[in-house]
Order: C-alpha cells, then structure tokens, then sequence
C-alpha cells in the first residue's frame, strides 16, 4: 500500500507540472526568448571582441559572458519555480539574482575552472598524440595538429557536457536553494543542496525523464537522424526540430528541479510526497478521495457478495 501511495504522488506531481507547463506555456517561452536572446547578443559580442583584442581581455569578456548566462538562468528558475506554486511573477524576475552577486560570482569562477580543467586535459592529450604523429616544429605539422584539433572536438565539446552533467546533477537544487535561503553562503548552500539529493539522484534523474519524456525522445531521434542523413535540406528542418525540443526539454527539466526541491523541503502539512507519498494538502484530499473511492467500491462488491442468493 505504501508503495502505491509514492507512484500515486509522483504521477500527482507530474500532473501538476504539466498543468503549470500548459497554463503558463506563453509566458514560459516569452521568459525563454529573452534569455536566449540575450546570451545570444552576448556570445556574438564575445566572440567578435576576442578577434580584435587580446588574449587576456578576451578572457575577461569570456568570464563577464558566463556570469551574464549564469544570471539570466538564474532568474528563469525562478520564474518557472513561481509558476508551479502559482506564485505572480513578472519577466523583471529574470533579473533577481541583482540580489545575490557575490554567490552567482561563485558559481561563474566554478565553471570557469572547469572548463580550464577540461581544455587543458584536451589540448594535453591533443598535443601528446600529435607530437607522435607530426613535427610540430614545421608549417606541415601544425597544420596537421590543428586538424587533429578540430576533427576531435566534437568529442571534447562532448566529454565536457558529460563532466558538466555528471559535476552539476548532485548539485541540481542548488538554483532554487539559494533563492530561498538568502542567508546561506555560497558554500552553505552548496552543501543543502547536495544534502537534498543525497541518495535520491538516480531517483531524481527518472523522475526528470517521466516528465520530459516526449521532448527527449523527439531531441534524442531527430539528432541520431540528422547524424545519418546528408541531405542538407532534411538536416536543416531536423535541427530546427532539435532546436524547439531541447528548449521544450530545458523548460520541463527546471521545472522538474524547482518541483523536486518544493516537494523535499516544504513543511509537514504542505508535504506533497516524494518520501511517504502523503502530498500537499490539495494532493492529500485528492489521495484520501481515492481511497474512499476504493473503499466505497469494495464495499459496494462485498455486498454485492453478500446479498447473492445461495445455490
């Protein structure tokens, strides 16, 4: 029985996330377009910059970029969290995290080094295979390592989203932990929001697969078929295709987060059910509905029982 009543919540809870993704799908995609729209100009801005300067302001632009993308994000977590509790939110909420710089300037630092890390074992190893292969000291060999380069970084661009995801899941609460705890320091709230998910990730990474399911299988078929197909007309419409359902796919998988972390942390009375299955007190009366549902419904089939004549 315990167990029925946990599958119960989560499918309640996933209805609940669709409701809010289909009641507020407008305002969602408006939130989004800015947020794209915005790194967008930025990403441009970047790289243009770094054609013209140096290798060191470059860099410095580069950081700017990512705590820009950081912040933006930050905020659209936000929106989508007011969203599922049904909270007003306005689109200025994408730039909340006005408030919390100093933890935001902690989180860009971290992906920076991390992505140092991950170029620097790149080029180590792009460097060590292409010393055996060419010599680099002539035109002809940095010629050749430079397009060993580039026909290995599709790999590299996808180890480094594979680092990313395996780094950044364990710390998938953190957005919504440290909108709601503003008190806690960066380090403080990094540690609450790995304590949320301790022993629940792979738990945690299901349920985000339930929610986006639709999405993930369009993104995940039209890239494998893009990937087969030479056709460049076909490939376009595919990368469109590729396009909308990953942004499909990272509106479900915020909302999932900030579902995830309203269901861990909310008060025993307002409790929707990931450990015991109870749910919120909306969630409860549809629950206990249910259950007199079924106990009315084996009531009626035992007398039933009962008033059959004997043979």
């Amino acid at each position: 029985m315990e167990k029925d009543k946990k599958l119960r919540a989560e499918k309640i809870i996933i209805e609940k996330i669709n409701q809010t993704f289909q009641k507020n799908l407008s305002k969602m995609i408006v939130s989004l377009f800015f947020v794209l729209i915005i790194n967008s100009f930025i990403s441009a801005f970047v790289l243009n910059f770094a054609m013209l300067s140096g290798s060191s302001l470059s860099l410095l632009i580069l950081g700017l970029s990512i705590f820009l993308s950081v912040f933006l994000y930050y905020g659209f977590s936000h929106i989508l969290g007011n969203f599922y509790q049904g909270k007003r939110t306005i689109i200025g909420d994408l730039f909340v995290g006005k408030q919390d710089i100093k933890r935001l300037v902690f989180i860009t630092l971290g992906i920076i080094a991390l992505e140092f890390s991950v170029v620097f074992v790149f080029l180590l190893c792009i460097i060590s295979y292409g010393i055996k292969r060419f010599d680099i000291f002539t035109q002809e060999g940095l010629i050749g390592l430079s397009e060993l380069t580039m026909n290995y970084l599709p790999y590299f661009a996808m180890g480094f989203l594979i680092v990313m995801i395996l780094i950044g899941i364990p710390r998938a609460m953190l957005f919504p932990t440290m909108l709601n705890n503003p008190e806690l320091s960066f380090t403080k709230a990094m540690k609450e929001s790995r304590k949320l998910l301790k022993g629940k990730v792979f738990k945690f990474i299901w349920f985000c697969v339930k929610v986006g399911k639709l999405p993930l299988i369009i993104t995940l078929v039209s890239f494998v078929i893009d990937f087969f197909i030479n056709n460049s007309v076909i490939s376009s419409v595919l990368g469109f295709v590729t396009s909308i359902s990953s942004y499909y796919l990272l509106i479900y998988v915020i909302l999932s987060i900030n579902a995830y972390y309203y269901e861990l942390t909310a008060k025993e009375e307002e409790f929707l059910g990931i450990e015991d299955g109870s749910g919120t007190l909306e969630n409860q009366e549809i629950l206990k509905s249910e259950e007199n549902l079924e106990k009315t419904e084996n009531s009626s089939e035992e007398e039933e029982c009962l008033s059959l004549p004997e043979v």
